[in-house]
């Protein structure tokens, strides 16, 4: 596990203060959104132009990591990413803006493949659980400090995007320092998405869902913050609630997830997430109960992606896994890109309450789906069932660059 730990200790490091300033950015671009008055279709096509990108970084840069290895790789996306990042503050125009993050999301799914497939190389079949749960930790923990620049910055202003351009830069000094060597990886194998939704139709279409909730909700809970009464100073707090939602409740619910039948855990995960939404709702003026909400819609929501994975993989030979795994992913960036489009619908016609609306009917939705599908074939006996491992909903291709897929097979 030493090992393993100085491995990849560089690029966590990198990592968190890489997303550090995403965390923050993720937050501020829809706070500047929202200032501007672009109002909810603005914010959703941005917003879906963000996650257009990252299916198209997922999906084409895998050859130029592999061609000129990883810390080159690193230093040229994050690079790419603090030019995009600071020429955000210099100039607003709608059009514009929907290039750069469009540029943006494809330049954030790159650094994602660079660093989890470094992890991935980093591990084996034993430690990588392990592994994962460092990446968890540092994926939601990092963004929930970044929250806490939003109190002292104004998005108004060049300065608030040269702190997050500093943080993309200065995420670049562990992995170029470091002396570990790089790893490298053979040429990847493909599943056919057909083929993949025949197996498990649960998981794919749990992780499109997925993604419509989570896509909606980075785009637009900035707006229903601020449209309901709240600071710039509580915006950051609210998100960072949910980020350590989605940290703690990970892994006590991968663990029961383990124990019982996984389609049962996801089901309840569902309804549970819908009841979280409408208690949102009902405690906006209520400020405990409104942030214990929050804190469970972040725990529920974040938890869907892994176990929708994890229930796939109950159905996957062995070495169809790290195949299916991109085009399961790939399910939930398409659900990105519905989301914050569909989301403003509802809100438009009910007021800002209709995105937690659109979630819950969402995520009751899905669980019905998930109730219906457990009466139409054999459910996987628990002591077959492949053990959660926590995945993040980000790279496609990442998967497939662990040198380990086959041996594993």
């Amino acid at each position: 596990m030493g090992q393993a730990f100085r491995q990849c200790s560089s690029a966590l490091l990198s990592f968190t203060i890489f997303m550090i300033g995403i965390g923050y950015m993720n937050t501020m671009v829809p706070t500047r959104l929202n200032l501007e008055g672009v109002g909810t279709w603005g914010l959703g096509i941005i917003s879906a132009g963000f996650f257009i990108g990252l299916i198209a970084g997922s999906i084409s840069t895998e050859r130029f990591i592999v061609r000129v290895g990883h810390i080159r790789a690193y230093a040229t996306f994050a690079t790419g990413l603090a030019i995009v990042t600071v020429l955000m503050g210099f100039y607003f125009e709608f059009t514009f803006w929907f290039g750069l993050r469009l540029v943006f999301g494809y330049l954030l799914a790159a650094l994602y493949i660079v660093i989890e497939s470094w992890l991935l190389a980093s591990s084996t079949p034993t430690t990588r659980g392990v592994i994962l749960s460092w990446y968890m930790i540092v994926l939601y923990g990092s963004q929930a400090l970044g929250q806490a620049l939003i109190k002292y910055t104004d998005p108004t202003v060049l300065q608030s995007y040269c702190i997050a351009m500093i943080l993309c830069a200065a995420s670049v000094f562990p992995l170029a320092l470091t002396s570990v060597s790089m790893p490298e990886f053979d040429e990847p194998s493909a599943l056919k998405f057909k083929k993949l939704y025949i197996i498990s139709p649960s998981g794919v279409i749990g992780c499109l869902v997925s993604g419509v909730i989570l896509g909606a909700m980075y785009g637009l809970l900035p707006e229903f913050v601020l449209q309901n009464g709240f600071s710039k100073t509580s915006l950051s707090g609210i998100m960072a609630t949910v980020f350590m939602g989605g940290a703690i409740l990970q892994y006590p619910t991968g663990y029961i997830s383990d124990k019982i039948d996984r389609r049962h855990v996801m089901i309840i995960v569902c309804f549970l997430n819908a009841l979280s939404c409408i208690g949102v709702i009902l405690s906006v003026s209520s400020p405990i109960l409104f942030y214990v909400s929050l804190f469970f819609f972040g725990g529920f929501t974040f938890v869907m992606y892994p176990l929708s994975i994890s229930h796939a993989c109950d159905y996957l030979e062995p070495k169809d896994i790290v195949a299916a795994t991109q085009g399961l992913l790939l399910a939930f960036s398409f659900g990105c890109i519905f989301g914050p489009l569909l989301a403003p619908l509802p809100m438009k016609i009910v007021g800002t309450q209709g995105l937690f609306i659109f979630m819950a009917t969402a995520s009751a939705g899905l669980g019905a789906f998930f109730v219906w599908r457990s009466t139409q074939g054999h459910n996987v006996p628990v002591e077959d069932q492949d053990p959660f491992v926590a995945v993040t909903a980000t790279s496609p291709v990442s998967s497939e660059l662990d040198p380990r897929g086959e041996e594993e097979a």
